[in-house]
């Protein structure tokens, strides 16, 4: 399990670092302070470190490289294998040229994060597209929720490690309001569905209302002024948010009410 979420938080988190690179060298023109540079760096060791995790919880490293044998859209799997190595290779060649001193963008920048968006809500697809109850039954929402996870980590990030009042408030505020509504749809898709018991009971349920919580201290640390105690928290809610959707997963699968629950309402409707 440890693997799959670190997969899922590397490339959520690395994902809004690019498009803050980015955002900061094309758009905005801001100085050079060294803080574009710090978090594409983050960005690349991100990727890196989400594409050995997705590695090992294959199995076997030759199954990577079959995926690469073969280019099928209507599968998740090889599609997010092919956005996970774009992302990588463009990642690594942007910020190499970022350290040779380059300071326009370049189409290596531009490409980052373009796959970068991609990759922020493939990992969300991708479970969504299982038979877990509670993924199955929130798949709709589920991307919405890991691309607003994704702004907010960004934020957070910045507040955590970034100058003084760098950020914008107004872009921290509506980022973590964004994701704590993304969870809020999830747990409501899952309980219109019947599945959402491992996100209120058991290990699951602890993980997935102490992320809230964290979520709405991060939020009211931003609204006081507060950055860095707002960046701590906001980045503890990302971490317990994929431990608390990942663990919810497993226990819904070994759930028998609501593996069998739902075929049965739909089965009584069909009727």
């Amino acid at each position: 399990m440890t693997r799959t979420v670190g997969f899922f938080t590397d490339t959520t988190l690395c994902i809004g670092c690019k498009a803050c690179e980015v955002a900061r060298k094309q758009w905005n023109q801001l100085p050079d302070d060294g803080l574009a540079r710090r978090l594409h760096a983050i960005a690349v060791v991100g990727e890196a470190a989400g594409a050995v995790c997705l590695i090992a919880d294959l199995g076997r490293p030759a199954r990577f490289h079959y995926m690469m044998r073969v280019f099928r859209p209507t599968s998740p799997m090889n599609l997010g294998t092919w956005i996970l190595s774009a992302a990588s290779a463009s990642s690594g060649l942007a910020l190499l040229g970022s350290l040779r001193g380059r300071r326009r963008l370049s189409a290596a920048s531009c490409a980052s994060a373009i796959t970068g968006a991609m990759l922020s809500t493939y990992t969300a697809v991708l479970i969504g597209n299982t038979a877990i109850p509670v993924w199955r039954a929130a798949r709709i929402a589920l991307p919405g929720w890991f691309a607003a996870a994704s702004t907010a980590s960004l934020a957070s990030l910045v507040e955590l490690i970034g100058p003084a009042r760098r950020l914008p408030r107004g872009y921290a505020i509506a980022a973590k309001t964004a994701a704590l509504a993304g969870a809020v749809a999830v747990a409501r898709a899952a309980r219109q569905a019947g599945v959402a018991r491992p996100l209120h009971h058991g290990r699951s349920g602890r993980r997935w209302r102490g992320a809230m919580w964290l979520g709405l201290a991060s939020l009211a640390a931003t609204l006081l002024g507060r950055p860095r105690v707002a960046g701590a928290l906001g980045t503890a809610a990302a971490v317990a948010a994929r431990f608390a959707i990942v663990d919810a997963g497993r226990a819904s699968a070994a759930d028998p009410r609501a593996t069998f629950a739902p075929q049965r309402e739909r089965a009584a409707h069909a009727r």
